[in-house]
């Protein structure tokens, strides 16, 4: 962007997580996916290509008590391509009043949502200058431009959601995700005066005009943006301003809450300061640091990442988590095509996890995050991470695949890669000049991923981004004659899609004395390795810390011996509240059960049969490895959950 030319237009224009219960780990995204499948309306990137926007000066007066608006959107641009034309969405259910061009109007047509403007003159390429589009309406997608109310007094609400493509219901704008917005000066007229209206930025004016109830609030942001990232609320907010503290300077965040949910809001939000925090630290500095960061709430579930003020429906940690991590990923850098929205969702996601692991004193909600997130994933045999169609809107924002699995993706890539080698890697894709402060694609992350690894990943996105599904793994293991180990593994695929997942596997060796953990470059099935251990393991686990996406994996050691129990070994229910019922192939002698870190909690002697039960439910709640042995020496291990 030009500053210098940009400034000179601008001049003429004038100026808790301990509290929450397990299920709702891995709720915020199939709340976020559903609230974003609602604004779903499928637009082309083809208008506008013969301009650059740089500055937007939007007017919008809003009555929250009618779903109604009406304003003028000046844009300043640089002209790509000589015309005599200039286009801009708006839907056709809108009513456009006027188009200005040089204080003068000029003739425009409106149709297929669509406004052109037809200059007087052609505009040379390199040419900045700027038009007004003045309109008015009741947007027909009530999802785009929504209107509800709240507490006892039903207190109107207004607010907007736009992504994807919503924000032609509503205003005047160009929808490609190839030009940003460099800058926004928003004045919102509210009228009755009593109601505060929030959007992008910092609040640099807030003005009452008595003699008409008007109120007037001038809305500033001076970083590139997104349009579907342009947003309003209005309602009669409480606000609360707080500062974010670093190590050497802080940040301001605002809240506007309703004034019903206000104390239980300000009990939530300090928790969620150890999650910026972290992504401040982890990756960089939040992005639009000279400005602030802020929450309005909105009538619906989930959340909706506008930049520099997310909308949400609560405020729980798990979502403020997931919202603010796409001020970085999502925000400060934008996917560039539909089909890669694992690029937001995925980040996001991940992010979420991420502070449950680093940001906790404890490391409970990670071991609870990690399952969870795995078994949905696995939950279905299909589905890639790739959005094939993106028409579909249920598949652009599947909670499964786009959220979960995409978020999965990335902590196979950190396995792979190693930490420093994966967090070196994400903070040089944020830092990348060609990509900051604007849209990104897949290639700009995998190069970065790939410098850092010193590996090629073409493999990996072809298994596990375009293709579909997850493997199942079989781990046969035995003592040999010299002390060593000898390991054997097998793998099913859920999809006739990938043929063959190959992933480094961690396996768990443990007795009473020992604990170590090896992990075998798995390239082909029935492939067999070698290694000496230094004791006799009395219990074997297939990845047990969830380092990736796998599910029915069936642990063997005495391979010779256990013909019948590996053939199958079940658990009901799975995630289980106070008794699970255990079912294998052959007899059982004996039940341990293991919490995710290796320790024994539980063992207990059974009769001879092939199904028993056992009570668990004096165990907390988490993940646990129930092992089973048979009448010869074999054991056989299976994962389950067991509820709060």
């Amino acid at each position: 962007m030009i500053r210098l030319q940009l400034i000179f237009l601008m001049m003429v224009f004038a100026l808790h997580a301990g509290a929450q219960e397990e299920k709702t780990l891995i709720d915020v995204a199939g709340q976020c996916s559903n609230l974003k499948k609602q604004r779903f309306d499928n637009s082309p990137d083809t208008i506008g290509l013969n301009y650059d926007l740089t500055y937007h000066r939007i007017h919008w007066h809003l009555n929250p008590n009618n779903r109604y608006i009406r304003g003028n959107v000046t844009s300043v641009f640089q002209i790509t391509q000589a015309t005599d034309s200039l286009s801009f969405q708006l839907a056709d259910t809108m009513q456009v009043d006027s188009v200005y061009y040089e204080d003068n109007p000029v003739s425009y047509s409106h149709s297929n949502a669509v406004v052109t403007a037809y200059m007087p003159t052609v505009l040379n390429a390199g040419d900045y200058d700027s038009l007004t589009i003045y309109y008015q309406g009741q947007p027909a997608d009530s999802s785009a431009f929504a209107r509800g109310t709240h507490g006892e007094n039903d207190k109107p609400v207004i607010w907007t959601l736009s992504e994807p493509y919503g924000a032609k219901h509503w205003w005047p704008s160009k929808n490609a995700l190839s030009d940003k917005i460099d800058s926004l000066d928003i004045f919102v007229h509210v009228k009755p005066s009593q109601y505060k209206a929030v959007s992008n930025g910092v609040l640099v004016h807030d003005t009452v005009m008595e003699e008409d109830q008007e109120r007037i609030l001038h809305w500033k942001h001076r970083y590139p943006i997104a349009t579907y990232l342009v947003a309003v609320a209005v309602t009669n907010y409480q606000k609360d301003t707080s500062y974010i503290h670093f190590q050497e300077d802080s940040l301001r965040l605002v809240n506007y809450i309703y004034p019903e949910d206000y104390t239980n809001a300000m009990e939530e939000i300090p928790d969620f300061y150890k999650s910026f925090r972290l992504y401040d630290t982890l990756f960089m500095p939040y992005p639009f640091e000279e400005e602030q960061y802020g929450h309005a709430q909105m009538n619906r579930g989930g959340g909706m990442e506008h930049q520099t003020m997310t909308f949400v429906g609560d405020y729980s940690f798990h979502l403020l988590t997931h919202e603010v991590a796409h001020q970085w990923f999502g925000n400060y850098i934008t996917l560039d095509n539909w089909h890669d929205i694992w690029l937001n969702e995925g980040f996001a996601t991940y992010l979420t996890g991420l502070a449950y692991e680093k940001a906790h004193e404890t490391d409970k909600w990670w071991n609870i995050w990690r399952p969870q997130v795995v078994g949905h994933i696995t939950s279905q045999p299909g589905g890639s991470v790739y959005v094939s169609d993106i028409s579909d809107r249920d598949r652009i924002f599947d909670a499964r695949l786009s959220y979960h699995k995409g978020a999965y993706l990335l902590h196979m890539l950190r396995w792979i890669l190693g930490d420093e080698a994966f967090f070196n890697a994400v903070r040089d894709y944020l830092a990348d000049p060609a990509v900051k402060y604007g849209y990104a694609d897949n290639e700009d992350l995998i190069y970065h991923l790939e410098q850092q690894g010193d590996t090629t990943l073409n493999e990996f996105f072809q298994d596990w981004y375009y293709g579909q599904g997850y493997p199942s793994y079989h781990v046969a293991a035995d003592t040999m004659a010299d002390g060593g180990i000898e390991v054997k593994i097998d793998q099913e695929q859920s999809h006739s899609s990938v043929d063959f997942f190959e992933m480094p596997v961690p396996v768990r060796f443990k007795d009473d004395n020992h604990d170590t953990v090896l992990v075998f470059d798995h390239k082909e099935n029935g492939q067999v390795f070698h290694a000496q251990l230094g004791f006799s393991p009395d219990s074997v686990f297939c990845d047990p810390e969830y380092k990736l996406i796998s599910a029915n994996n069936d642990v063997l050691l005495g391979m010779s011996s256990m013909e019948g129990l590996l053939s199958v070994l079940e658990i009901t229910p799975n995630p289980a509240e106070n008794t699970i019922f255990v079912k294998a192939g052959a007899a059982i002698s004996k039940l341990e059960i293991f919490s995710i870190e290796g320790k024994k909690v539980l063992s207990q002697k059974v009769e001879k049969k092939k199904q028993v039960s056992l009570t668990v439910e004096n165990l907390s709640s988490g993940v646990y490895i129930l092992k089973a042995w048979a009448e010869a020496r074999g054991t056989l291990t299976r994962k389950f959950v067991k509820k709060p």
